[in-house]
């Protein structure tokens, strides 16, 4: 299922995430609706990331990658997106995750094994 903007208007993720093909930062990128609550109808743009550390050192060889560094070079990353999407394709928040996606044999995600990722955030 397609995410859903609060207005209503599907939001098509490979559309979002095909911004992100050349970023030195966000090696893999998920992008789903996620409910705002239980109630509300409408969902948010969460973008779920793998960022490849061992890649990253090579763009920022003389940084430590903190937890910080890598969530302000993320969010850098998703504030320049946003810029050139339009309001409803935006997206409102993120979950760094530690390791890549499962894939398929062309190189897709699976995206069925992370549906838990639109559930409401608690």
């Amino acid at each position: 299922a397609l995410p859903i903007s609060p207005g209503g208007k599907n939001i098509y993720p490979e559309e979002i995430e095909s911004f992100f093909g050349n970023s030195p930062v966000i090696s893999e990128i998920l992008i789903t609706g996620r409910k705002v609550s239980a109630t509300d109808a409408g969902e948010e743009i969460l973008a779920v990331v793998y960022a490849d550390r061992e890649r990253l050192k090579g763009f920022y060889p003389e940084a430590e990658l903190t937890e910080d560094f890598l969530n302000r070079l993320v969010r850098q990353e998703i504030s320049s997106v946003n810029k050139r999407l339009t309001t409803y394709q935006k997206i409102s928040d993120y979950i760094l995750r530690p390791e890549e996606f499962e894939k398929t044999a062309s190189g897709k995600i699976k995206r069925f094994l992370y549906r838990e990722y639109s559930k409401p955030k608690s």
